[in-house]
């Protein structure tokens, strides 16, 4: 029996913050791990295992803290910083890394690695293919023609095309040259990633206690699972106020520090250099708009809200089923998956066969309310609880029994809710 599974956006990272390279499961990847273990003991000897993984599975962008951005010209460098922020990743997640090494151990099996945009660096950098190698094929040096890397899948006999989903995207589409990045790779690096550690620094400088610290931390380390991410400007209204218990003066202090550390943020040579060329803006607007945000406190949650509406189907749904609607006409594809999105679908098409999004192993943070044409910017502001946290994502299996050629193969679409699996349905193609 041929057995092919396909899952996406697991987003394993390194975390913590300054010396501070504590990492705890969470509940995506625990689950990840459990699913893995799962697939190893439910392999019989007869058994062809696929295990698809469809990008943005190590999350290099959210662990890469280094000056040096990784669209640097100093490619021996950014090389180096590379496997540095691999190893670490491989160490705060070793139990995900021995369960796939467990995995191709086994001789039926086979691995495929298909970049997606928080990984995407893997494409450019051969040696850090290689470091992966080496590190899943420990127990197994013999399985080197059983792992592959590539930008996308495709399979003849299941009549299968895997790939990421980012290229879809205009923000996203990282498939440029070395030096040459995506707006969500300068937002990822540039932004996210250094705006908690100014807030706790400054926290720290202002005599806040390590607990409302913490708490705070926690809370701004999440933001890269808001979705859209331009919503960031209201979730951080909400963190600031909501979701702390802290005095009044406190709160009105943490305001303050959090549009601060935005404001250093946007006025950095180096962030306004590409957000002029990525967005086509002229300097001085960025620079003007950052520095009245903290005149003005409301710019940066309207200004949220405009954009959202203007990216909302930039990843969505919508335009992978159009590009798989495509590809199905195009090349007769009857399976066609994505991933990128977070959103968890199944589709038909309409010359026969389904699209599919995996979803994603971490949490989504959406709005409550939807964006709408009745929808206004004080609506955002009004609302009193706006954000909410949802697991769920998906599991594709397909399976095919070689032996009949002419029985077609069956699929099981699973979708896991909370760290539970539970079987959504099944149809023959």
């Amino acid at each position: 029996m041929l057995k092919a599974t396909i899952v996406s956006d697991v987003h394993l990272n390194s975390r913590g913050y300054g010396n501070d390279t504590s990492y705890v499961e969470e509940q995506g990847q625990e689950s990840f791990r459990e699913f893995l273990v799962s697939l190893h003991n439910d392999l019989k000897p007869d058994d062809t295992a696929i295990l698809i993984l469809n990008g943005d599975i190590l999350d290099i962008n959210e662990s890469w803290f280094d000056a040096t951005v990784p669209w640097d010209s100093d490619e021996s460098n950014v090389e180096r910083i590379l496997l540095t922020v691999l190893s670490k990743i491989m160490e705060n997640n070793a139990g995900v890394f021995e369960a796939l090494r467990q995995l191709l151990a086994q001789p039926n099996v086979e691995l495929v690695y298909v970049f997606g945009n928080h990984d995407g660096l893997l494409a450019h950098y051969p040696a850090a293919q290689a470091f992966l190698r080496q590190a899943l094929l420990q127990n197994a040096p013999e399985a080197k023609g059983r792992l592959f890397f590539g930008e996308s899948y495709q399979h003849a006999g299941l009549n299968l095309h895997v790939e990421h989903g980012h290229r879809l995207d205009q923000f996203n589409n990282n498939q440029h040259t070395k030096h040459n990045p995506a707006l969500g790779d300068v937002v990822n690096v540039l932004v996210v990633n250094g705006f908690e550690q100014r807030v706790v620094t400054k926290m720290k400088d202002h005599g806040y206690d390590p607990d409302e610290i913490n708490d705070v931390w926690q809370q701004l380390s999440e933001i890269g699972l808001l979705r859209p991410l331009t919503l960031f400007p209201l979730w951080l209204e909400m963190v600031s106020t909501q979701k702390l218990s802290l005095p009044q003066e406190k709160e009105s202090s943490l305001k303050q520090l959090i549009r601060e550390s935005l404001y250093d943020i946007f006025r950095q040579h180096t962030t306004v250099r590409y957000f002029v060329e990525k967005l086509h803006v002229p300097a001085w607007m960025l620079k003007a708009l950052a520095k009245n945000s903290l005149r003005f406190p409301i710019i940066l949650p309207v200004l949220s809200y405009i954009i959202s509406k203007l990216v909302r189907h930039a990843s969505s749904n919508t335009q992978q089923y159009r590009a798989a609607q495509k590809l199905n006409e195009a090349h007769g594809y009857r399976l066609i998956v994505y991933g990128h999105t977070h959103s968890p679908t199944v589709e038909s098409l309409d010359h026969g066969g389904y699209y599919f999004n995996t979803g994603s192993w971490m949490p989504i943070i959406r709005l409550v309310r939807k964006i709408s044409k009745k929808t206004t910017p004080l609506d955002y502001l009004a609302l009193e609880d706006r954000f909410r946290k949802i697991y769920q994502c998906s599991i594709l299996r397909i399976e095919k029994d070689l032996s009949k050629p002419d029985v077609p193969a069956e699929y099981f679409l699973q979708t896991l809710r909370n760290g539970q699996i539970t079987e959504r349905g099944s149809v023959f193609l």
